[in-house]
């Protein structure tokens, strides 16, 4: 058996997105704008970086030391 707000909550998110928002998000958005101010986009630091996010400037030097034998390229079997 499922239990009531499991049914009754999608289907209410859903005529709010669907019927609802539309006629209220024109009213919200300014008076949200005002207190949510959006922040300019940021480069990340070099502790933030992801893995895997880097420039083209360190990846042509770490290619030039594969290159030339300074580094050996190993592949790790998990």
């Amino acid at each position: 058996m499922v239990c009531i707000p499991c049914i009754v909550i999608p289907v209410l998110l859903w005529v709010y997105k669907k019927f609802l928002e539309p006629y209220l998000y024109p009213l919200v958005a300014p008076f949200v704008s005002r207190i949510w101010p959006q922040k300019s986009l940021q480069q990340p630091s070099d502790q933030t970086k992801a893995k895997g996010d880097f420039k083209h400037e360190e990846i042509e030097v770490v290619y030039s030391l594969l290159q030339s034998g300074m580094i050996k390229h190993t592949v790790k079997m998990h």
